[in-house]
């Protein structure tokens, strides 16, 4: 049943991509007041389906907001070294798709800056891209100890927990 709006999970990497840019490309032919928004990790820009989707949303101009979790890793490997260039953002920007990279461990950042972006697909000006940098704190899966990270880096990592820096930012306004 997708009459809440959500059309379900795809546990193909970057197969989301298309099911949504189709979706919103439906919205566009129905003429209805609608937004897609695809959230999809890093991992899946490598993936044939990333420059597709993105590329049929611009040409289209279609009514769709990608949301890329950088959580720096795909899987059990470390993105980076996998990635040409500097990521998400970079290629949605070089098909001319506007993309903002954000502080993805900042909740006031992320959410300002998608209701920027929502507000630019919903005035017509086509699919954007909000790229929000993280890190994932935990394995793949429930039962990867993720014994392959830097302990050092974990420990940083932690530091940056969303909920508590909201935390302290509600409790220094009062």
């Amino acid at each position: 049943d997708c009459s809440g709006g959500m059309l379900g999970a795809n546990g193909v990497v970057a197969a989301g991509l298309p099911i949504a840019v189709g979706a919103a490309h439906a919205q566009k032919l129905q003429r209805r007041d609608a937004l897609t928004a695809c959230f999809f990790g890093d991992g899946g820009i490598n993936r044939g389906p990333f420059l597709e989707a993105l590329n049929w949303a611009q040409v289209y101009a279609l009514p769709v907001l990608f949301v890329c979790e950088d959580n720096r890793w795909s899987a059990t490997t470390a993105s980076a070294p996998m990635i040409g260039g500097p990521g998400a953002s970079a290629r949605a920007i070089s098909i001319d798709i506007a993309a903002t990279q954000v502080d993805g461990n900042d909740v006031i950042e992320v959410f300002d800056a998608a209701a920027a972006l929502v507000a630019q697909v919903r005035a017509g000006q086509g699919p954007r891209l909000l790229h929000a940098l993280t890190y994932r704190v935990k394995g793949h899966v429930s039962v990867d100890p993720a014994a392959y990270r830097d302990p050092q880096e974990l420990a940083a990592a932690l530091l940056t927990d969303p909920i508590a820096r909201l935390r302290q930012k509600f409790a220094a306004l009062g």
